[in-house]
């Protein structure tokens, strides 16, 4: 059902793609966002999400991530559903419970805002942001193996929902352009102050420090229409103090191969890699290391359009996994759309 629906949206874009009315793109903005939403209802019955999660969302960093926009203030929007179900039998650590069979289903929005300093920095575009995660997210297991803490879901056994604020992040970063070349450094602050209970099987935040460190490269020739982005980056975990468990360092990469048909409108593929370079530990984890790893790949979407004066920059993908091991294979739709709120003037 979701492919169908997504199929539908992709040709409704593009039937769009030609129309000269920019006061109707409002609308229609407002609509895809609608659609979205509605299909994360769709996607599963439960309307859920899994704890034990990483902070790496496989695809998120998308087309031209390499790309640090001029000076300015630029506000962004990301929908996010995702659906992921470990096998029937399959043990996972979850929050401070040991899980067999643990499913669940996410819809968040993560709205964050960056700024862009005026002058250089080392020669390139200098950039401070924050944002911040809030959504509804469900989970359920087969069965409860053990539990290192008090169990803590409403029900007390097998089924739990929540809808919360997550954590906020500060954002930095800073990145160069030589002709179709982009290229960028940064790091994400997660701060863990967002909703969580541990005994509880469905959290919206960590309840640890997280430091990402990432970089991205864009190579984009308005010429031929051919776009190559990469954006490589590393995890570092704390420790939840409640459960006693750290995860493991995490490295990941997205990739998207883009071929942009107009000013307007491109089409493509992404694909992303997560790993662990090191194992989980601490009295939490029980089940040893526990080293994970997963694939994703999937159709790519960009459609930008003018709000009045103000450009907007729209993004539609979807990815599955493949070749998980020690992760819950994931169903991941996001839907990004993002603009100035105002743009300095050199």
């Amino acid at each position: 059902m979701l492919r169908s629906f997504l199929a539908e949206v992709f040709i409704f874009i593009f039937s769009i793609s030609k129309s000269p009315n920019s006061a109707r793109y409002l609308v229609w903005a407002a609509m895809l966002s609608c659609l979205a939403i509605w299909a994360g209802f769709i996607i599963t019955s439960a309307h859920a999400a899994e704890d034990g999660k990483s902070f790496f969302i496989g695809g998120l960093a998308g087309p031209m991530s390499g790309v640090l926009p001029p000076p300015g203030t630029y506000i962004a929007s990301d929908t996010i559903i995702a659906s992921a179900k470990a096998g029937a039998s399959e043990v996972i650590p979850d929050a401070g419970l040991l899980t067999v069979g643990l499913q669940g289903d996410t819809l968040a929005e993560f709205l964050s805002v960056i700024w862009v300093a005026p002058k250089q920095v080392l020669g390139g575009n200098f950039a401070l942001g924050a944002g911040m995660i809030a959504g509804r997210a469900d989970a359920q297991v087969n069965a409860i193996l053990s539990s290192i803490v008090p169990i803590k879901s409403s029900s007390a056994d097998l089924d739990d929902k929540v809808t919360a604020f997550g954590d906020p992040v500060l954002i930095a970063k800073l990145g160069w352009h030589n002709g179709p070349f982009h290229w960028n450094i940064g790091s994400i602050l997660n701060i863990p102050v967002g909703q969580y209970d541990a005994g509880q099987l469905v959290n919206m935040g960590f309840n640890r420090w997280i430091l990402d460190v990432s970089t991205g490269f864009t190579y984009f020739d308005p010429k031929n229409g051919i776009e190559i982005t990469a954006a490589p980056g590393v995890t570092f975990n704390g420790k939840n103090s409640d459960t006693n468990y750290r995860t493991g360092t995490e490295f990941h990469v997205d990739v998207t191969a883009m071929a942009h048909l107009s000013k307007q409108f491109a089409i493509g593929v992404g694909a992303y890699h997560y790993e662990q370079l090191t194992g989980d530990s601490g009295a939490g984890a029980v089940l040893g290391s526990f080293k994970g790893q997963v694939s994703g790949i999937g159709p790519v979407l960009s459609y930008n359009f003018q709000l009045g004066s103000r450009p907007v920059s729209t993004k539609l993908r979807y990815f599955e996994d493949f070749s998980a091991n020690n992760r819950m294979p994931a169903k991941v739709f996001l839907l990004s759309v993002a603009m100035p709120l105002s743009v300095s003037r050199q």
